[in-house]
């Protein structure tokens, strides 16, 4: 603290997090999680795509997949 500029926050990665949650009437839910990251030139850098089911926060979603 108290060294980190404005610019420097503004040079530093981006990341970009999408999150997506699908509750079926039979069978089992989906949530995915994919993620861009993008280095100080805004080219994307990483990718990753995740399909865990973990506790989403949401009583009804954690409800649906049993958490």
């Amino acid at each position: 603290m108290g060294k980190t500029t404005q610019e420097d926050v503004r040079g530093a990665t981006q990341v970009w997090y999408y999150d997506f949650v699908k509750i079926k009437s039979f069978g089992k839910n989906i949530q995915e999680a994919t993620v861009f990251e993008f280095g100080k030139t805004g080219v994307l850098s990483a990718k990753s795509k995740t399909n865990a089911v973990g506790k989403t926060g949401n009583p009804l979603i954690d409800a649906a997949n049993g958490k």
